[in-house]
This record gives structure tokens, C-alpha cells and sequence, in this order.
């Protein structure tokens, strides 16, 4: 009887040390959240002026459905010969067709 749970034991044993299998992963994909036909989209610009110290953000082309926009520009600046990022950002509300902001 010993022998038997014994080889039993040792069975169960060997059993579990198997060959363990992996499962693979499969990416999902990235869902776009608008899809735009390239002749309707957005057109942005980032106009300066001649002495380089204002910049003109314009966007035309503007779907009816968009009602405002955020943006966020940064930009490198140099001062003293250190190198500093810098940034503006703002919300613009009640947006029609196109947008000119300096």
C-alpha cells in the first residue's frame, strides 16, 4: 500500500513540473475617435511675424460640429546661452469656420 501512494505521489509530482504553456497576447486596436475625409479636415498654421517675436495660429476649415478648441505650442527658447522650454496654451470657445490667434 505504501508503495502504491508513493508511486502515486511521485506521479502527481512529476505531473505538475510539466512543460507550462504561455498564453499570447493579442493587441486590440486603436479606435480613431474622429474620421475625417482628408478634403474636410482641419488646416493649421503657425504664421510668424518678420521681427520673430509673435507667432499667429490659424486654422480654417473647421467642421460645424466642433465648438471649441485647445491647443498647447512649445517651444525652445535661449536666454543667456541656457536653453529653456517654454509654452503657451488656452482654450478657444465659440468657434465658427476659422480661427486667427496671436
Amino acid at each position: 500500500m505504501k508503495k502504491i501512494f508513493l508511486v502515486l505521489a511521485i506521479s502527481l509530482l512529476l505531473t505538475a513540473c510539466g512543460k507550462k504553456t504561455t498564453a499570447t497576447i493579442t493587441p486590440t486596436p486603436f479606435q480613431k475617435v474622429f474620421d475625417i475625409p482628408l478634403a474636410s479636415r482641419p488646416y493649421v498654421s503657425l504664421i510668424p511675424r518678420e521681427d520673430g517675436h509673435l507667432i499667429t495660429l490659424k486654422i480654417d476649415n473647421i467642421p460645424a460640429n466642433i465648438s471649441q478648441i485647445e491647443y498647447e505650442l512649445l517651444y525652445t527658447a535661449v536666454d543667456q546661452g541656457n536653453e529653456i522650454e517654454k509654452g503657451i496654451g488656452d482654450t478657444i470657445k465659440n468657434v465658427k469656420g476659422s480661427v486667427n490667434k496671436s
